[in-house]
């Protein structure tokens, strides 16, 4: 194709205007290109309403505030030497007591009441620590659970028992 022919097919060509059909295409498509003004403002302000309602309940509320509170009660206790009377102890110095002390049982009764201030104050490590004391200073006879026993302390003797028939099983 030569230049000229292209022109030719490029260059619009004039027609014939019907108005009457022209007006009459513009009065059908006109809603459907543009819709009222005010019905597009009407969607778009309940499009952010229903946004900002869902974001105002779907806000992380902040978790509680979360207090802990230690108490570390003073337990009375015979000490070891005679003339002494009862004397008011913190778990800590308890549990000193029970390593000081020479017999074995006295020592094992300081350190369960040591061991029962530790569970009593939230403690529980520590607690833990001094109830497996109190069982090896014990020995066989302290390992039946006895009614004063704590729930950690029962739990750990029940543990122990546990340990001892698989230890014999093995064997």
């Amino acid at each position: 194709m030569s230049d000229d022919e292209l022109d030719e097919l490029l260059t619009p060509k004039e027609s014939a205007v019907n108005e009457a059909r022209r007006e009459a295409i513009f009065v059908q498509t006109l809603p459907l290109l543009r819709p009222g003004r005010f019905v597009t403002s009407v969607k778009v302000f309940a499009l952010l309403a229903a946004g900002i309602v869902i974001g105002w309940f779907a806000k992380p509320t902040p978790p509680p505030e979360r207090i802990v509170e230690t108490v570390i009660e003073k337990v009375p206790v015979e000490v070891s030497s005679p003339g002494e009377a009862l004397v008011e102890l913190t778990p800590d110095r308890l549990e000193l007591e029970a390593e000081k002390a020479t017999e074995r049982t006295a020592s094992a009764k300081l350190f369960q009441k040591a061991g029962d201030a530790y569970l009593k104050a939230n403690e529980i490590e520590s607690a833990i620590r001094c109830y497996r004391q109190h069982l090896a200073e014990a020995g066989a006879d302290g390992r039946a659970v006895r009614d004063d026993d704590s729930w950690l302390l029962t739990s750990i003797k029940h543990s122990k028992r546990t340990e001892n028939d698989h230890a014999k099983a093995d064997s």
